[in-house]
């Protein structure tokens, strides 16, 4: 009951304001000129958000991190490629262990992935609340895999708020290292010169100079790409801490290494790929995720991943090997702030080549096979209930299906939700193993076509449904009290006697609550409203009195 009074006292609210919140969910590009060399495609998540305004801390913080990261990184003219998600990943374990890290990261980068991009992201970058790792007992910004390592799974989380914390956590996954303590340092690079950049004079040993608070390699630019008036302006390179974020910029042994990185363009696409995944521990126990067939584009590269002890084999059914690739698991996770973290498992996914020759996909240390996935003759058939298509939701709805393997199979879902027909897709859920699943609509915008999609996957054959046709979400002010309407007559039972109503504590809340439904029916009457949006300004005002009687009626319920 407490609920719905205040329900209907933020619906008053709404309808003063008449305020219309707009957060899409379609993945959105934005091109940025820059200077030539290969592509750079981002993907952003929100990761953790609930308050109502989260979309515009959430687009400010995409705009600002991406856009100084296209001023200092060497890309090619339009090829910083920027594309997000409105519908927040919501953490379910328990982040204070190194492996939640992981964990966290390697569930990111597979719902960029089933988005459906046939070119899939060089990053996907997760985006937490202001405040989310303090509250959680950690002194940092962000985290990420480090270079050479992070080929197997390429994502990073950062904390809104700090402008160049993107550019930094991208940056160890390019092989930067940390500017902000010596020892830190010492540690990334091995004693192997891996790190490209604060030793300007090849001692081996971080510069002293770097250590300077805020700390970062010493650089410089000119004012007038920082709107500056001075002609040329020194700052911090952006691999030291978090602090001064309007002090940072790129050092040239940072710029270098870079334009080294972004030199070799992707090359091959394939007219079937399919989506692998699963964990490693530190004695080399692997254990595969559902996989999950993709559309045409490109793959994983082995220029994107250095060698190393293990390798994924896609075989055929007499074991030739139709495509492999080898990879080194990292169990460290590198910090904003220089803090290495070990970690006694890590995860990796991969974008492979699929073909109907495929038979069997393996797991590989030193040509030892760890894991594998057989593939079974029949695809899984799913059918999706409902919605399918016409319906008009303002309030949560539940996506139903059906789905059978003829094989016997154990199914996984991931369900995808999409407001423009079909053309973009967003991941709602992924290696989900219910047949239904409850959708928020407040992270949606308002849309007359929306498609839901589920796919099923017996562990490598993947088959999908789409609903029938369009259906809409209309959270306006009208649509929302009539939702709540809805729920009020689901809760009323009419079975007291209208005349003895007063008798027991259940009737006469029964009493209240059909009380409340009919006022709100007369705040709904036509003469009222312009539209769901707006009141008529010569006949509104009756709906707040209505509202005003409902709301008196819902508090006048005994608990």
């Amino acid at each position: 009951m407490k609920g719905l009074k205040y329900v209907l006292i933020c619906m008053l609210l709404v309808l003063v304001l008449a305020v219309e919140i707009k957060a899409s969910i379609v993945v959105k590009e934005i091109n940025i000129d820059v200077v030539e060399t290969r592509k750079l495609r981002l993907f952003y998540i929100p990761v953790d958000r609930f308050d109502q305004y989260f979309h515009d801390d959430f687009d400010y913080a995409v705009k600002e991190t991406s856009s100084f990261l296209n001023k200092t990184y060497p890309l090619a003219d339009q090829n910083q490629i920027v594309k997000k998600t409105n519908i927040p990943y919501l953490t379910t374990y328990d982040e204070k262990r190194a492996y939640g890290n992981v964990f966290l990261l390697w569930h990111l980068y597979k719902r960029a992935i089933l988005t459906g991009f046939s070119y899939p992201p060089n990053r996907v970058v997760g985006v937490v609340p202001a405040g989310w790792f303090a509250e959680r007992g950690r002194k940092i910004k962000g985290f990420s895999l480090p270079a050479p390592l992070i080929g197997h799974l390429p994502a990073v989380v950062v904390e809104e708020g700090v402008t160049h914390v993107v550019a930094h956590e991208i940056g160890h996954t390019y092989g930067l290292c940390d500017e902000n303590n010596e020892s830190v340092w010492k540690n990334q690079d091995g004693g192997k010169n891996r790190c490209p950049n604060g030793d300007d004079d090849n001692d081996g040993n971080l510069d002293s100079s770097c250590l300077v608070l805020p700390t970062g390699c010493p650089t410089k630019t000119f004012g007038s790409l920082i709107n500056r008036p001075e002609d040329e302006v020194s700052l911090y390179n952006f691999m030291g801490n978090a602090g001064a974020p309007t002090e940072r910029w790129i050092s040239k042994n940072s710029y270098e290494h870079l334009l080294e990185e972004f030199s070799e363009p992707r090359t091959t696409q394939y007219p079937s790929r399919v989506l692998v995944s699963g964990t490693i521990d530190k004695n080399g126990n692997v254990e595969f995720e559902n996989s999950y067939e993709l559309d045409d584009g490109f793959a994983t590269e082995q220029l994107d991943i250095p060698h190393g002890d293990f390798s994924v084999e896609i075989l055929d059914d007499v074991g030739n090997t139709l495509h492999d690739l080898s990879f080194q698991p990292s169990f460290e996770i590198y910090e904003i702030g220089g803090d290495v973290v070990e970690t006694d498992v890590t995860s990796f996914a991969f974008i492979l080549p699929f073909t109907p020759e495929t038979k069997k996909i393996t797991i590989e240390e030193e040509n030892v096979v760890k894991a594998e996935q057989v593939r079974t003759e029949h695809t899984p058939i799913v059918d999706i209930l409902s919605p399918s298509g016409g319906e008009i939701f303002a309030d949560d709805f539940l996506i139903e299906w059906n789905a059978s393997d003829a094989d016997g199979d154990n199914l996984g879902y991931a369900v995808l939700i999409s407001d423009d027909s079909g053309e973009s897709w967003a991941t709602l859920a992924i290696d989900y193993n219910e047949t239904s699943f409850l959708v928020d609509v407040s992270y949606l915008e308002d849309s007359p076509e929306y498609l839901v999609k589920v796919l099923a996957t017996d562990g490598m054959n993947t088959g999908e449904d789409v609903s029938d046709s369009d259906f809409t979400i209309d959270r306006s002010p009208y649509r929302l009290k009539s939702a709540a309407l809805n729920r009020l007559k689901n809760m009323s039972t009419s079975t007291c006697d209208s005349w003895f109503w007063w008798f027991t504590k259940d009737c006469r809340n029964e009493h209240r609550i059909n009380n409340a439904i009919e006022y709100l029916e007369s705040s709904l009457d036509e003469d009222y409203w312009i539209d769901d949006y707006t009141l008529d300004p010569d006949t509104g005002d009756e709906v707040f009195d209505y509202e005003k009687q409902a709301v008196e009626e819902l508090m006048e319920i005994e608990e």
